[in-house]
């Protein structure tokens, strides 16, 4: 099948050679690898220095404030060498700094965090094809504000899942974000397969259990003896039940909440990657994260734009906090405590939104409102940066 690109106008692309994002807009191989080649230069010899100002709204998710979303009013924000070294009233924004980014009284947040990417190619997809692909995926979703994906590595085959763990590195390498590998275990994987796999992974990799095999419990038990972290996919109450008890990071949620699930999942700091029923998982008082991977299959989403629309339209969500759970919740699913948060001192991750509050995320899905994109102390953006570096 072949479709058309809404950027460059090609009526005649592949259909494997299209991402098509919410409101059906599609960007073709081409115009990715442009978008791309456009961020990298921008991104090329910049101040490691700067302020961000002019800030209307700052969402910073620090729990030591009174608000959810942590909210300072009228911010600025000094980035130095990749990491916040002061917020504050933007009238008291340091005046030595040269380098000053303008928001223009928009909304800033720390960057999406995403918990869950699927490759887009057939299970025996390998080499180029899947390195190329992945990186287009991947570079979509940070022009649509994503710094932190949890990319998936179908476990049990050695050779497969060593080179998706290398083309995770890769995507970290080449492009300023941070990828978290995810070992999926096949229904089919053998205990001497998750031991062969533990030990070609590293220190960052979370192993991802599914419930829909016999295995998972004592899958679970040996990868903790390794000292691995764990979630648990699906399985209904059997499957909140195992990850209470392996204590694994997450849940990924088959099913709605119920009072005693609710109870045992928050008293075990259980995060729970959620769908349609978001709404409902984070009024039980459960930490909610969200992702694209739910939807996947009816279209290749890149945007966390478009999972907060969902959240709040279908899952019954508020705004604020469907904004939290799309970055602070992502990040305590991928046990990266650092992401998802504007703290002093913290990474300087965050994005720079067309929008006044988290009800106009919500409000439009369809429409990519990232206007600036700070990842790593790097400016994909230079539009309004003043003092030689516009």
């Amino acid at each position: 099948m072949r479709g058309t690109c809404s950027f460059c106008g090609d009526i005649d692309v592949p259909d494997h050679s299209l991402i098509v994002g919410p409101g059906r807009i599609a960007i073709c191989a081409d115009c990715v690898d442009s978008a791309v080649g456009v961020i990298n230069e921008r991104m090329a010899n910049l101040p490691t220095e700067f302020v961000l100002g002019g800030i209307g709204r700052l969402m910073t998710n620090d729990p030591r404030r009174s608000d959810l979303l942590g909210v300072v009013e009228r911010a600025a924000i000094h980035i130095r060498d990749g990491r916040v070294v002061w917020i504050g009233h933007d009238s008291n924004r340091p005046r030595y700094v040269e380098a000053v980014l303008e928001c223009g009284g928009r909304m800033v947040a720390p960057a999406f965090v995403d918990p869950h990417v699927t490759p887009l190619l057939p299970a025996g997809g390998v080499g180029d094809d899947l390195i190329r692909d992945s990186m287009r995926r991947v570079g979509a979703m940070m022009t649509h504000g994503t710094g932190t994906v949890g990319f998936v590595c179908r476990a049990g085959d050695t050779q497969r899942t060593a080179m998706r763990v290398s083309i995770a590195r890769r995507i970290s390498d080449e492009l300023p974000m941070e990828v978290v590998p995810i070992h999926e275990m096949p229904p089919d994987v053998t205990g001497s397969a998750v031991l062969e796999g533990v030990r070609t992974t590293d220190v960052a990799a979370v192993f991802d259990v599914g419930v829909d095999h016999g295995l998972a419990e004592r899958l679970l038990v040996e990868l903790a003896r390794l000292g691995q972290r764990t979630r648990v996919h699906g399985g209904g109450a059997v499957g909140a039940r195992l990850a209470v008890e392996s204590s694994a990071l997450c849940w990924v949620a088959d099913r709605g909440p119920t009072e005693a699930l609710g109870e045992s999942l928050t008293a075990a700091d259980v995060v729970v990657v959620a769908d349609g029923d978001a709404g409902a998982w984070w009024d039980s008082g459960v930490v909610v994260a969200l992702s694209t991977h739910h939807r996947a299959g009816e279209g290749r989403v890149v945007s966390m734009q478009w999972a907060i629309g969902e959240a709040v339209r279908n899952g019954g969500m508020d705004p604020d906090a469907a904004l939290w759970a799309a970055t602070r919740g992502g990040a305590l699913a991928l046990d990266r405590r650092g992401r998802g948060v504007v703290v002093e001192g913290g990474a300087s991750d965050v994005v720079v939104l067309d929008a006044e509050a988290p009800s106009d995320v919500s409000s439009q899905p369809d429409v990519n409102l990232i206007h600036r994109l700070v990842i790593g102390g790097e400016i994909t953006d230079m539009t309004g940066l003043s003092n030689g570096f516009a």
